[in-house]
């Protein structure tokens, strides 16, 4: 989903399957300054955000447009170019080069490689949340799933103890080859934060090397759960609540 100015962007689908971004109300053309938000569904939104980019450069050449990104996509396909490796997001990154933007917020990026947008790139951080689910769950410590998330948030959750994991995987299958615990868990309350939750492989691994360590709860905080086999495996694991950008999961 798209918004401009706060209003959801719907482009038109031709019978060839093409789209196109156009016919916005006049007083979104006429805004003083342009505000876009993506809150990523599919990738068919990528070429209907260049195309609203594309329109509202040539109409409004100077005026102010920001862009706040919910979800960064391709973030995870940052590896080096090669024909074995995932980069997409090296290609994503060009394309919203194409066109400036006075500020580009993103909502905890996966990867470094966005820094390779240049200056006016903000990361935001779910700071005051993670805190307070700290709080709540009466944790006794942070654990970090391996060595990119303990490099993240030590440097953003300045205040919360923590201890961390450092795992390997096989970047053809996916499959976690190696995790391995530093530090002490033993009967303490474990709250697991990290950025994306998408089957939950790491987390389900991360459980049972805390639950064989002694741990004596443990809960989850993701800025983006994707949920795409469902939290069932995750609570089967012994995590007890899964957090996320909205708050605690429940299933409808």
């Amino acid at each position: 989903m798209i918004k401009l100015n706060g209003i959801e962007i719907t482009p038109t689908i031709f019978p060839d399957g093409c789209s196109q971004v156009w016919k916005l109300a006049e007083e979104l053309i006429n805004s003083d300054a342009y505000h876009i938000e993506w809150y990523f569904k599919n990738e068919n939104e990528v070429i209907y955000l260049h195309q609203l980019r594309t329109l509202l450069y040539s109409v409004g050449t100077n005026k102010k447009c920001t862009l706040y990104i919910d979800y960064l996509p391709y973030a995870r396909q940052d590896k080096k170019v090669t024909n074995t490796s995932c980069f997409g997001l090296y290609a994503f990154i060009r394309i919203l080069c194409l066109y400036p933007y006075e500020k580009i917020e993103i909502l905890d990026p996966h990867s470094d490689m966005i820094f390779l947008m240049g200056k006016k790139i903000q990361p935001i951080y779910l700071t005051d949340k993670v805190k307070e689910i700290f709080k709540e769950t009466k944790s006794d410590i942070v654990c970090y799933p391996d060595k990119g998330a303990l490099s993240k948030y030590t440097k953003i959750y300045k205040d919360l103890p923590y201890i961390h994991a450092s795992k390997e995987r096989n970047q053809l299958t996916g499959e976690i080859t190696k995790h391995e615990l530093i530090g002490d868990v033993k009967d303490k309350n474990i709250l697991i934060v990290d950025d994306i939750l998408d089957g939950g492989a790491t987390f389900i691994h991360l459980a049972k090397l805390l639950k064989d360590n002694g741990a004596k709860e443990i809960n989850l905080f993701v800025t983006h759960g994707l949920y795409t086999k469902g939290p069932l495996p995750l609570w089967e694991a012994g995590i007890r609540n899964l957090y996320d950008k909205n708050g605690l999961y429940e299933v409808e």
